[in-house]
């Protein structure tokens, strides 16, 4: 088939995580330069058997904060769909289809994860400024692994073996007034062209992009909404920007594969503070094909709603 391959991972109660998509009438090199400020070296890498799984932040001299899914080992299984008049349609009823039909579709390929299971301490390394470090313990959220609350509060504690030293750990925010800031996305991975989602590639290396806090929403803690939420705005075709204002920003941006963990931040009085870890992405697979990731939306989980948590796993 003549066909644009997609290659969309998804999962069954876990959200994948993701990297900076920049504007397409901006570039890269923007992107880069405001991730190299030294308030945003506290973002580090996530290593599983010392290849690349995610990004976190130091919060402490042996305190990492990430996302809890990168945590989460699986089998993985691919399903080959195909979007065909606007609906996704399978291998079986693609084949159906007269040739010249078939020539026209363009093929999606699905990765799904099953037999989800929490990986061994000793499989996680974290990397800051060149130097890596080994866990020794990891805290995922028990609500995350709960049956009743499966896969929300997507957050995770990681206390290393030894101190990072030459790093300034991020202050936490532990205020519940996020909504309607402007925010910077920090992050490794996937990076790439927003209007040309079939370039969108893993270049491991770290971006950051600016955008809103939208909205705030997912599965209540202690009477807390847990999810800071916002899209990508298209810099013309406003009919696109699904949530909060429609002008974007000038490094309007959005998590794309390789930031799962990585920090949302915004400018204080008392300097850069941690907001959001990366959660993931949500993608709509028809707007993707038609305008890039544009209008798509991303999650960070809210990190001061698990302030008290993190007071008792870090004494």
């Amino acid at each position: 088939m003549k066909s644009i391959i997609l290659i969309i991972v998804c999962s069954i109660a876990i959200t994948n995580g993701y990297s900076i998509v920049y504007r397409h009438d901006v570039g890269e090199i923007p992107y880069r330069k405001l991730a190299l400020e030294s308030q945003f070296n506290c973002v580090g890498e996530v290593f599983n058997d010392y290849k690349p799984s995610g990004s976190c932040v130091l919060i402490g001299e042996r305190y990492v904060l990430t996302a809890a899914h990168l945590f989460i080992e699986s089998d993985m299984f691919t399903d080959t769909s195909y979007m065909y008049h606007g609906k996704m349609i399978s291998m079986k009823e693609a084949l159906k289809k007269s040739t010249s039909e078939r020539d026209s579709m363009k093929q999606v390929i699905l990765y799904h994860n099953r037999n989800n299971r929490v990986g061994k301490v000793e499989n996680y390394q974290f990397r800051f400024q060149r130097r890596m470090y080994d866990a020794k313990r990891i805290v995922i959220f028990p609500g995350y692994l709960d049956s009743a609350t499966k896969g929300s509060y997507d957050i995770c504690l990681v206390e290393l073996e030894e101190p990072v030293t030459n790093v300034v750990p991020s202050i936490v925010n532990t205020r519940l007034d996020e909504l309607g800031d402007t925010i910077v996305n920090v992050g490794f991975g996937a990076s790439g062209d927003a209007s040309i989602p079939e370039d969108v590639g893993l270049y491991y290396q770290r971006l950051a992009g600016q955008n809103m806090v939208d909205s705030i929403g997912g599965r209540l803690y202690k009477g807390q909404a847990t999810q800071l939420v916002y899209d990508f705005d298209h810099p013309a075709m406003k009919e696109y920007n699904i949530c909060g204002g429609n002008v974007p920003l000038p490094l309007e941006d959005i998590a794309s594969g390789g930031d799962s963990g990585g920090g949302m931040f915004r400018k204080t009085k008392r300097g850069w503070e941690l907001v959001g870890v990366c959660s993931g992405t949500n993608h709509d697979f028809n707007l993707l094909l038609k305008i890039g990731y544009y209008g798509q939306s991303g999650s960070y989980t809210r990190v001061s709603v698990f302030k008290d948590w993190l007071g008792e796993e870090m004494r």
